[in-house]
This record gives C-alpha cells, sequence and structure tokens, in this order.
C-alpha cells in the first residue's frame, strides 16, 4: 500500500524520473534516441527492484511462478523452461535438386552466358519461322 496522501502512481513517477536523470548523466539526451529501448528499460526497473514482502527479486518470484507451473503440468511454462535453458529448436530446411538429387551448380561468365541467351532466341526463332533477318 501507499503511505497516506500519496498516489499508487507517485513511487514509479519517481523511480521513472530518477532513472531520467540517470540517463543524462550517462549522456544519452532524452526519449526517441536511436535503439532506445523504453518498455524493456521500465521492466528490468521493476523486475530487479526487491519485493518488500518476500526480501527477493521479482524476477526470482516470476521464475519461481513459471517453475511452478511447470511442475504441475503446464506446457507453456515447460516449453519456455526447455527454450530458456536448451534453447528453442532450430528448424530444419533441406533443399535437393530435381528429382530430390543433389542440386546442381553451373558457373559461367558472362560471354558465355550471353551466347547462350543469344542461341535460345536463335532457335524460338526458328522453330516459330520468325526470322530476324530483313526481307
Amino acid at each position: 500500500m501507499p503511505a497516506k496522501g500519496t498516489k499508487w502512481g507517485d513511487g514509479l513517477k519517481a523511480r521513472a524520473n530518477n532513472y531520467d536523470i540517470q540517463r543524462r548523466a550517462q549522456g544519452n539526451s532524452g526519449p526517441g534516441l536511436k535503439g532506445e529501448k523504453l518498455w524493456r528499460d521500465a521492466l528490468r526497473i521493476e523486475l530487479f527492484r526487491p519485493d518488500e514482502k518476500h526480501n527477493v527479486k521479482r524476477l526470482q518470484m516470476i521464475a519461481a511462478k513459471v517453475v511452478d507451473l511447470a511442475i504441475a503440468g503446464d506446457m507453456d511454462a515447460i516449453k519456455e523452461i526447455g527454450n530458456r535453458i536448451d534453447g528453442k529448436p532450430n528448424m530444419s530446411v533441406e533443399h535437393t535438386g530435381d528429382g530430390g538429387g543433389p542440386i546442381q551448380y553451373v558457373i559461367i561468365g558472362a560471354k558465355e552466358a550471353i551466347q547462350s541467351k543469344l542461341a535460345g532466341i536463335l532457335a524460338a526463332e526458328e522453330t516459330s519461322g520468325i526470322s530476324g533477318k530483313p526481307h
């Protein structure tokens, strides 16, 4: 409970102001800086603040709750612990060539690429009866 004569938000405002003063002292001029993470910073302040009732950091209380949920069989909690301890599993992607065979690479120079393209165009003209020659 807040002290008599204060509002719930007063303590949060005081901590936020103190944090802003500390940031400015470190050379950060204020909100809107590139890469600034205001929500992350606010959460860190609250998570690492000791809980007055239990005399532990709030982050430890949250971790204990996640472990309790996992022990009770909550699959989301179990997955979260597994992902944090072992890392998220990587998605396996397999690449294959035609018919499931190996991928084939053909490296050609610019001259060969142009010649190949022109040969394809000339072959298409011959089969369609179109000629690029003047009449």
